[in-house]
């Protein structure tokens, strides 16, 4: 999947649509959005048909979770330096050498 990183132009508040997108969809959309996402979509899709590749989106981000957990807990496993308890007893009665 392509992930795109779109900016808003703060002086118009306009964002460019990649060619990549009016290509396949067109040049008209419909947004739905929420408070933390928000879909697009050619304004003469079907909705089921929108549905079916909203599927298909949240399949690939629930992966893109995974590996990412995945990944983490690599790293912390390649980080992580358990403390040993120590077993020279002069150290641990106090003594010095």
């Amino acid at each position: 999947m392509v992930e795109l990183e779109l900016k808003l132009n703060a002086r118009q508040n306009v964002v460019h649509i990649p060619r990549l997108l009016t290509n396949s969809m067109g040049r008209r959309f419909k947004i739905v959005p929420n408070s933390l996402a928000a879909i697009l979509y050619p304004y003469d899709a079907r909705l089921e048909d929108v549905l079916a590749s909203l599927r298909v989106l949240i399949q690939d981000l629930e992966l893109r979770t995974q590996r990412e957990a995945r990944a983490n807990e690599a790293r912390a496993k390649k980080t992580h330096n358990p403390i040993l308890p120590c077993t020279d007893e002069s150290k641990v009665k106090g003594e010095a050498r």
